[in-house]
């Protein structure tokens, strides 16, 4: 299953990536609802390899999600793998800079399973896309904005 959307932003691409691949702003967002995140890299600066490991509750469950940067192309293109209950989700942000200062963003999350009870969640997530593909779309939109606002 793929979600995915772009937004056009009135900002440089470079400030653009600073935002994106700012891993410290989101550790500190997911950490304020309950995750426990923990970075496995050498140093402070993001590359090909940099790891995280989540733990969180999910309907009821303690899970486990393993994220690892697979393309780090400054400023075009950020790539991250994540593994977590039987589904295997590749998370992809493509920068593009336009005439005129400005930015495309390309976001999209894709979703396979990998067992039986990532289909069933998968296919739980499928009946409802409509809804999650306006909520992402909503979280971009809201991003590209925060970005014209600095």
């Amino acid at each position: 299953m793929k979600l995915s959307t772009q937004e056009e932003i009135d900002a440089p691409i470079e400030r653009i990536w600073a935002a994106v691949t700012n891993a410290g702003d989101y550790e500190r967002q997911v950490r304020r609802k309950g995750v426990e995140v923990t970075r496995h890299s050498e140093g402070a600066d993001l590359g090909v390899g940099t790891t995280w490991t989540a733990k969180f509750d999910f309907r009821g469950l303690q899970r486990e999600l393993h994220t690892e940067i697979s393309t780090f192309d400054a400023p075009n293109l950020l790539v991250l793998d994540s593994v977590v209950g039987g589904v295997d989700a590749v998370a992809q942000v493509e920068l593009t800079e336009l005439p005129g200062n400005r930015t495309r963003l390309a976001a999209s999350v894709d979703m396979k399973p990998t067992s039986i009870p990532g289909r069933v969640l998968i296919q739980t997530l499928r009946l409802a896309k409509t809804t999650l593909t306006n909520r992402f779309q909503r979280r971009v939109r809201r991003f590209a904005r925060e970005m014209e606002q600095l």
